[in-house]
């Protein structure tokens, strides 16, 4: 495939497509994230929340930065069936990074999250305090670094919303009015391929495309229902 300069229309259409992709992800996880929660899940919910922002940050990063190759994320492999070669277009630390140079605030939080999210996927700690090995099976400690986890979920299960909304007013300022009209088209699209993917209800998908309500251009949902 040829080289193209970073401001190539091609190029800017395949981070278009990508940003899209990230955030209807991300608004999906979110609402998943809420129902988990509801349903006294909380392992699965304090993930979901995480991957929720997550996504909504590398959509903003795929927007505009250099450090995704974006082909390599969008375009197809040799055969179909397969993912691109980068599913996922940075690690959680480089996304982290990324992130802290446009908002702090949402490099904060997705720091905090992500600590959270490994204490959820990996259990607590096991710590060995005693330099006798005989007597190990005394003395190992559980070290539970997060003694408000439950708090913490309810809490971003309160604010991610907001955080989301973050992430879609820097898109809407990091891309022109048709590009940003494209990455809404998109959006409705891909909410709409994941949900039936995944078997979900038509309300969570709703719940989901509400949250860019307010970034809505006239006409745009009832053109992307007729494609």
């Amino acid at each position: 495939m040829a080289k193209y300069a970073a401001s190539h229309p091609y190029l800017l259409g395949l981070r278009v497509l990508l940003s899209s992709k990230e955030m209807a992800k991300s608004c999906i996880m979110y609402n998943l994230g809420k129902r988990c929660l509801e349903n006294g899940d909380v392992l699965s919910s304090g993930v979901n929340l995480y991957y929720s922002l997550y996504h909504a940050c590398l959509s903003v990063i795929s927007s505009t930065s250099n450090k995704i190759e974006v082909q390599k994320c969008v375009t197809k492999s040799k055969r179909e069936c397969e993912l691109p070669r980068y599913y996922v277009p940075l690690s959680h630390t480089a996304a982290k990074k990324l992130t802290g140079r446009f908002d702090k605030n949402l490099a904060d939080e997705l720091d905090k999250l992500m600590q959270m999210r490994e204490y959820l996927s990996y259990g607590p700690n096991v710590l060995y305090g005693s330099q006798k090995e005989a007597e190990i099976s005394e003395i190992i400690l559980y070290d539970c670094r997060f003694p408000n986890l439950m708090d913490d979920i309810q809490r971003m299960n309160s604010d991610l919303h907001e955080l989301i909304a973050q992430c879609c007013v820097l898109l809407k300022e990091r891309l022109s009015e048709g590009n940003f009209w494209f990455f809404m088209f998109y959006f409705y699209k891909m909410t709409d391929i994941i949900g039936r993917n995944l078997n979900l209800d038509q309300t969570l998908i709703s719940e989901c495309q509400s949250i860019l309500d307010s970034f809505d251009k006239e006409g745009i949902r009832n053109v992307a229902c007729q494609v």
